[in-house]
This record gives structure tokens, C-alpha cells and sequence, in this order.
């Protein structure tokens, strides 16, 4: 979880598991203008535009990315839109040895 807490940010680089990058406030504050990052709880939740839900702006939903800490879309979408890609491609593999 990533809590807006000192203690938290003081180990951040240090836990194992799912972390919250830490972000400069500059780029927060315009990530939450623009309606990509809350507060709720005193924990940071980031949108994925993909599946217009909101989750833990952790790298358990998400993927780390630089230089902005997480990927734009969750990971559950990401493995979605893989999964596309590789059929889509067997397919015009299978279609290209038929031929």
C-alpha cells in the first residue's frame, strides 16, 4: 500500500513486495489535475484509463515505468492487451504457412 506517511517513504526502498514510487509533488499535483492520481485514505490510487478503475498506485497493479514511477495502464489490462497481441499474431502466422 502507499500511504502519504513519512514512515512509509523512509522504507520505501528497502521492503520487498509491492511499492510506492515517490514522486516529485510538482508531478503529482498535475497527475491529479488531470484526474490520473487521488488520495482516499491517505493511501494514492491511480487511474487506468483502460478499464476506467481506479487501484492502489502500487507496483501490485501496476508496472514500475521511468521516469514517472508507474505504467499508464494496470498490469490486469497490460496481460489483456498481450494476450490480443499473441493470438493476433498466431493467426497471421497460421494464415501465412497455409498459404
Amino acid at each position: 500500500m502507499c500511504r502519504n506517511d513519512p514512515e512509509v517513504t523512509e522504507s520505501v526502498n528497502t521492503i520487498n513486495g509491492p511499492w510506492c514510487p515517490l514522486l516529485p509533488m510538482e508531478l503529482i499535483d498535475r497527475l491529479i489535475k488531470k484526474g490520473r492520481y487521488r488520495l482516499v485514505d491517505g493511501e494514492w490510487e491511480k487511474f487506468c484509463p483502460r478499464c476506467s478503475d481506479w487501484w492502489p498506485a502500487d507496483t501490485e497493479f501496476f508496472h514500475p515505468f521511468k521516469p514517472y514511477g508507474l505504467q499508464y495502464v494496470c498490469k490486469a489490462c497490460e496481460a489483456e492487451m498481450a494476450g490480443r497481441d499473441s493470438a493476433s499474431k498466431a493467426m497471421v502466422r497460421m494464415q501465412q504457412h497455409a498459404a
